[in-house]
C-alpha cells in the first residue's frame, strides 16, 4: 500500500507544502506547479482522464509574461501552464497579451505536450491502482462561494 499526495493545482503551494513537510513525492504529476482558477476545471480534466484513460493538453492562449521571461499559457480546461514556456519560445515578439498559443514554437509545444501526456499517464496509473491511498491537495487563497458544488462535482467522477 502506498500513499500518494496529489496536488490539484490552484498555485504552486500544494507541491511546495509537500516538499516542506517531507511527504513522499513521486515523479512530477500534471497539476504540480500549475495554476487553475477553480476545482471544476480540474474535475473536467480528471473526468476526461477517467473516460479516455489519457488526457492531452490543448493550448489556447498565452495570457501573460511573469518572472521576467516566463509565459503563462492556458489550455482547453483553463489550467494555466506555468514554468514551461519562456518568451524566447515565441515565434515572433509580442507586445500585448493575451495572444493565441499558435505563436509558440511548434517543437516546444510538442515537447511540453509530450511531458504532460507522460504525467497524465503516470497519474492514471496511480489512480487506477486500488491498493493506493490518495490524498488530493488544493489550496485556494480566495473566497470561493462555489466550493461545495465544485467538490461535489469532483467526487461524482467515477472511481478509476
Amino acid at each position: 500500500m502506498n500513499i500518494y499526495y496529489i496536488s490539484l493545482g490552484s498555485f504552486c503551494h500544494p507541491k511546495i507544502l509537500l516538499r516542506e513537510t517531507n511527504r513522499m513525492i513521486s515523479e512530477s504529476l500534471p497539476f504540480d506547479f500549475n495554476s487553475s482558477p477553480n476545482l471544476s476545471n480540474i474535475a473536467l480534466i480528471l473526468k476526461e482522464l477517467y473516460e479516455k484513460k489519457t488526457y492531452e493538453i490543448e493550448l489556447e492562449e498565452i495570457l501573460t509574461v511573469y518572472n521576467e521571461n516566463e509565459l503563462c499559457v492556458s489550455e482547453k480546461n483553463k489550467m494555466f501552464i506555468v514554468h514551461f514556456f519562456k518568451d524566447y519560445d515565441l515565434i515572433s515578439s509580442v507586445t500585448k497579451y493575451p495572444v493565441s498559443a499558435n505563436l509558440l514554437k511548434p517543437d516546444k509545444v510538442e515537447e511540453v505536450k509530450n511531458k504532460f501526456k507522460k504525467r497524465f499517464e503516470h497519474l492514471y496509473d496511480i489512480l487506477k491502482n486500488e491498493e493506493n491511498i490518495i490524498c488530493f491537495l488544493r489550496i485556494e487563497n480566495y473566497e470561493n462561494s462555489y466550493w461545495d458544488e465544485e467538490l461535489k462535482f469532483l467526487t461524482e467522477i467515477r472511481s478509476f
